[in-house]
């Protein structure tokens, strides 16, 4: 990744320079070293932020979010979240919507915000293409059914 981000660098293509650095951040982050991806997912969104809303930003600020709240610095993953959100409302990407809601709920919760805890405003959107998805719920009950029954 870091050879990929040097070559489209190179090529000029800095908009794949920024997705290459900014999965390089998810994977330091993978690995344990959270530190050293959040700052590389920082310097990603600050090398796609002046090229507007695209869907490597929106992702950009996904992963950060997500990484911020499994660490416990609630504030700034609802920071990040929430500009995700705002860049991602004229994009519709919902998987990417759906994880930005998600982190927002998960830190708001943590520090006991009730508002954390029921869907509201954006998941609305949501709503169709989780209708049309089949429930898992059938699945997950028998799952735990037979592990309960074998304890």
């Amino acid at each position: 990744l870091i050879e990929a981000e040097a070559g489209f660098r190179a090529m000029g293509d800095d908009q794949r320079a920024a997705r290459s650095l900014a999965t390089l951040g998810r994977l330091h982050w993978m690995l344990g070293d959270g530190e050293r991806g959040s700052e590389v997912l920082d310097h990603a969104i600050e090398l796609l932020e002046p090229m507007g809303a695209t869907p490597e930003l929106v992702q950009s600020f996904v992963w950060a979010s997500t990484l911020f709240m499994l660490q416990g610095q609630t504030d700034r993953s609802i920071e990040l979240a929430e500009r995700g959100l705002e860049i991602e409302r004229d994009l519709n990407l919902l998987g990417a919507r759906s994880q930005l809601l998600n982190n927002l709920g998960v830190c708001q919760s943590m520090l006991g915000e009730p508002s954390g805890l029921t869907p509201s405003g954006p998941t609305d959107a949501l709503t169709p293409a989780a209708a049309s998805q089949p429930s898992a719920l059938p699945m997950i009950s028998a799952m735990c059914s037979k592990h309960c029954a074998s304890c």
